[in-house]
């Protein structure tokens, strides 16, 4: 079976680069996957898993994404299935536009909301990986903790 694609439209700015970095937490992350400029991730839908990419084909104040699914016929529940997966892993329709004004006043924040402007608070999927991942980055940094000693 072909891989098959559509565009979706962040609300701007959006930077994928950035946003799955903030999802990614780890650079060792199996489960989302980010090559410098296709983020990958299996999704699941009722005929069985599938990769997902995605890239960003238009710059941050203007963004577009091409999502491309494998191994799975493209129609209208497929597309509804993926794009409601990548609004909560991506958050690219969440507008913070409030936020940059707010951050600019503030000499700590405002640099940094400059520095990461286009990065949206990504969601993980489910609560069972939310739980996953916290036990994971608890473990890491007790691992680590213990080297200090």
């Amino acid at each position: 079976m072909s891989r098959s694609a559509f565009f979706l439209e962040p609300m701007p700015p959006f930077r994928l680069d950035l946003t799955v970095w903030a999802l990614r937490r780890r650079p060792d992350n199996i489960v989302d996957r980010w090559d410098g400029q296709t983020y990958r991730r299996i999704l699941l839908f009722p005929t069985g898993p599938a990769e997902v990419a995605i890239t960003q084909t238009g710059p941050s104040e203007t963004p577009r994404l091409c999502v491309t699914v494998g191994e799975v016929t493209l129609n209208s529940e497929v597309k509804e299935v993926v794009t409601i997966d990548l609004e909560r892993l991506l958050a690219f329709r969440t507008n913070i536009a409030d936020f940059y004004p707010l951050a600019s006043q503030d000499a700590s924040l405002g640099p940094l909301a400059q520095r990461f402007r286009g990065m949206k608070p990504p969601r993980f999927l489910t609560v069972f990986e939310s739980v996953i991942t916290a036990i994971a980055g608890q473990q890491s940094m007790s691992c680590c903790a213990g080297l200090d000693g």
